[in-house]
């Protein structure tokens, strides 16, 4: 090939030029088939491109062409902590503090096959400094969990170091008015750091008893909501600060932006509106009829996660909830004809795609309660401006036994103050 400039880029190598991105740039393809459009000069996966980075959310049919430009040009500001790669934080390191200096000491669970074939993610771990090896007088068993969807990740058991761990508290949001707030904004973008539970580093002291010797702890994700374009903009800027301050990363792939709705903690929210997620309703709709206490337990814990969507939960639930306390051999129930049917209704109750919406303090709220001789069940609601009335919150509570014996004023005065005191 006759080249203008003997100093000038010229592909050399097995396989051919497929299109050219630049002057210093191509796309080529060899002879043991790349993949398609594979770049073979500056190849970087971790190079932030908008477009793909907003591709699966159609940010088009939500915004408008100004709107997109002024989302790339803050996204474009921060791109280097858009990156595949973890980061590392510097402004906390996580410590354990344990109740006494008994060494935990599990022998290694046994991995199948096709686990150790999965032993890569482990080269990856140490390929980027996230572990090490060496010896500790801690160890605790490791195995590889696979999960539908998602790539594969090491778990480590630490049910015995946990035992012997001191205790840290920390206030806690309240769920329930997280999701109330979430679900009443217009604007949602949700924030996926890159494996975020490596990125919080462990103190040294940590990380010996941490052994299978993980370096870093764990982190959550992040979801910034907003009731108008404006707002939405500064409050992304003002996360993505943050998280680069923070020297954190996040995985493009899972980020999603300028959403009406999304799933949050179980729940899928926003537009003023929320129900519960559909894999986790599917979850309850497949768990089978109870056999031991145990099981019981397991479908009220995920069921009543949901209660606030069921107006009746605690009446069709207060069977199963009887079955806890019959003392019986090896915690095998005596399950009836009721119970099935009190099963079966939480059931068809989930199914029917139950919504509430978000309050709105600007309206009034409409609050009815009622009373029977076992509790009190509470609605909250609001009118729209057709005048159509919304359900905001279902409530239940059940009666003490000294509750149970009040007048029929007293109960329906007890569910009134509930009621105010709750909400």
């Amino acid at each position: 090939m006759n080249r203008p400039n003997k100093l000038s880029v010229q592909w050399k190598g097995p396989g051919r030029i497929e299109k050219k991105i630049s002057e210093t740039n191509y796309v080529g393809k060899d002879s043991n088939e790349l993949e398609e459009n594979f770049p073979c000069i500056d190849s970087n996966p971790n190079i932030f491109d908008f477009d793909e980075v907003t591709e699966h959310i159609q940010l088009e049919n939500r915004l408008n062409i100004q709107q997109i430009e002024k989302l790339k040009e803050i996204l474009c500001r921060y791109s280097k902590i858009f990156s595949n790669e973890t980061g590392k934080a510097h402004l906390v390191e996580h410590d354990i503090e344990l109740m006494n200096d008994v060494p935990i000491r599990t022998k290694p669970y046994r991995i199948s096959a096709r686990q150790t074939d999965l032993l890569q993610e482990i080269r990856k771990m140490l390929e980027y400094q996230l572990i090490e090896i060496g010896e500790s007088d801690d160890a605790s068993p490791m195995i590889l969990f696979e999960t539908p969807g998602r790539d594969p990740r090491p778990c480590i058991d630490y049910r015995k170091l946990n035992e012997v761990i001191r205790t840290q508290f920390y206030p806690l949001p309240n769920i329930e008015h997280r999701i109330e707030t979430v679900a009443a904004a217009k604007y949602i973008t949700s924030l996926d750091l890159t494996k975020g539970y490596w990125q919080i580093p462990l103190t040294p002291k940590a990380q010996r008893l941490a052994a299978f010797t993980t370096g870093f702890g764990t982190y959550h994700d992040v979801a910034i909501f907003s009731e108008n374009w404006d707002d939405h903009i500064s409050h992304i800027d003002k996360v993505l600060e943050r998280i680069q301050n923070a020297r954190l990363t996040i995985k493009p792939a899972k980020c999603k932006f300028a959403q009406d709705s999304i799933k949050y903690l179980g729940h899928i929210v926003g537009l003023g509106k929320r129900s519960p997620a559909q894999l986790k309703v599917q979850r309850i709709l497949d768990f089978p009829v109870p056999r031991t206490k145990t099981q019981v337990r397991d479908f009220l814990r995920v069921a009543g996660y949901y209660r606030q969507y069921i107006p009746i939960f605690s009446s069709l639930a207060a069977l199963l909830t009887e079955l806890l306390k019959e003392k019986s051999k090896k915690g095998y129930i005596n399950w009836t004809s009721e119970c099935q049917e009190s099963f079966v209704q939480l059931k068809e109750k989930l199914s029917t795609k139950p919504v509430l919406y978000a309050p709105d303090f600007k309206r009034q709220f409409i609050l009815q309660t009622n009373a029977s001789d076992m509790g009190i069940g509470i609605v909250l609601a609001q009118r729209n401006d057709r005048g159509e009335e919304y359900p905001l919150l279902y409530l239940i509570k059940k009666f003490f036994d000294a509750q149970k014996v009040y007048c029929a004023t007293a109960k329906e005065c007890a569910a009134i103050v509930y009621a105010v005191k709750k909400n």
